[in-house]
């Protein structure tokens, strides 16, 4: 008996995701070029998409290169201190 429950139960789930999924608009796609754009509403939809894009690949270029930063200022810093430190010892 619980086996005709769950099954009807599963249809009753695929029917209402079918009904769901027809109510759905089709996924629009970013325009190659914006001159194939002619709404201004959906020019600036696609160029906010296309912000948020770049933040995030820029965010995680400069993720990945935070180690190596930090080890370059370390011995810029180390360098400067010996420059300095030679035109101290010049001075006397």
């Amino acid at each position: 008996m619980a086996r005709n429950e769950e099954n009807a139960q599963s249809m009753l789930n695929r029917f209402i995701t079918m009904k769901n999924e027809e109510k759905k608009k089709p996924k629009e796609r970013r325009p190659y070029l914006a001159s194939e754009c002619r709404d201004l509403s959906n020019a600036d939809k696609w160029r906010q998409q296309i912000m948020h894009e770049i933040d995030h690949k820029v965010a995680e270029i400069q993720n990945k290169g935070r180690g190596r930063l930090g080890e370059d200022r370390r011995t810029e810093r180390r360098f400067e201190r010996r420059r300095s430190e030679g035109q101290r010892q010049r001075r006397r």
